[in-house]
């Protein structure tokens, strides 16, 4: 993750919570609650007692040497295979992913391995390969995001993902609202 994709704007999950409640699956929706979970997951790279991804068990992947343009991803393997960039996530295994970019419709990707990517550029490119996402797999990388969200919620808590609340830590296991989002959203494109 990069300094320009922390955002200064505090992000509202209880909002995406209600907004997931109101119109669960709704497309507005999901991608407002993508936002903020790319928001967050910028502030757990940074967090204060180290980078929850790491702690979490993804490998931090710097890009080729002398790619100015380029961002570092996170990946973490075993049985399902996450990349997280600034702005896409992938959430899947040799059958194929979803690969969910931050603005945008998520997308099939046929993985035979982790996508090779480090600019939003190239995975536009790479995109273009791609076909709609089928349902399954939307689901999948729903399931995937609210364990994300318990996980670290258990870990580290969620207070240093808001401006307002950066110098205090949450006492783990409070619950967060953007995991009951996730799993809403999942409820509505059914199991």
């Amino acid at each position: 993750m990069t300094a320009s994709s922390r955002s200064t704007t505090p992000v509202d999950a209880a909002a995406c919570l209600a907004a997931a409640r109101a119109r669960p699956g709704g497309r507005r929706e999901i991608a407002a609650l993508l936002e903020a979970q790319f928001h967050h997951l910028g502030r757990d790279v940074t967090h204060p007692e180290g980078n929850v991804l790491r702690r979490l068990g993804f490998v931090r992947q710097r890009p080729p040497a002398g790619r100015r343009t380029a961002v570092t991803r996170y990946v973490r393997t075993g049985g399902l295979l996450v990349a997280v960039w600034p702005f896409a996530l992938c959430v899947g295994d040799a059958r194929g992913a979803a690969l969910l970019p931050r603005r945008g419709r998520p997308s099939l990707w046929p993985l035979a391995a982790q996508p090779d990517c480090f600019t939003a550029r190239e995975l536009g490119l790479a995109r273009r390969g791609c076909v709609a996402c089928p349902d399954a797999l939307v689901r999948r990388a729903f399931a995937w995001l609210a364990s994300y969200e318990g996980a670290v919620d258990d870990l580290v808590g969620t207070a240093h993902r808001e401006p307002a609340e950066a110098r205090h830590r949450a006492a783990p296991g409070g619950g967060y609202a953007l995991q009951a989002a996730w799993r809403t959203h999942l409820g509505a494109l059914g199991r």
